[in-house]
């Protein structure tokens, strides 16, 4: 496996093909909130809002992991997570470092980490932008 903080787009898609290679895993964008601070998107942006956050050539405002078909999780919780939280909210809540795999949304809610996917046509652009291609969205 490869966790690399900052860069969720590559651990997602070396993942995907490599370690979890056997799971049929997709790979999924969209906004991560920690202790409900949206450090990654936003609670419930629109497609213009996604646009509007677009930070510059190839560069989003925007979280990417993976899940499997019942909508389990597979991510990290990088250490970086819980010191954004301790800044935003003063509190780290149930956040802890480490692997995240095949945990529920709501199991991961729990832990203070809330996956929310972008609409598939934002979803679509982000893949083009990374020119991340054969990438099954959604």
């Amino acid at each position: 496996m490869r966790y690399t903080s900052n860069q969720c787009f590559l651990n997602a898609t070396y993942n995907k093909k490599n370690a979890y290679r056997n799971l049929n895993l997709k790979i999924v964008i969209g906004s991560l909130g920690l202790n409900d601070w949206f450090e990654f998107g936003g609670k419930e942006w629109t497609i213009g809002e996604w646009k509007k956050a677009r930070k510059g050539k190839c560069s989003w405002d925007a979280h990417c992991w993976l899940e499997d078909n019942d909508g389990n999780v597979y991510d990290y919780c990088f250490n970086d997570y819980l010191w954004v939280s301790r800044i935003r909210l003063l509190t780290i809540g149930n956040l802890t470092e480490g692997v995240i795999e095949k945990v529920s949304k709501e199991d991961c809610a729990k832990r203070g980490l809330t996956y929310i996917p972008a609409p598939i046509a934002v979803q679509k652009v982000i893949c083009l932008d990374f020119k991340l291609e054969g990438i099954n969205i959604g």
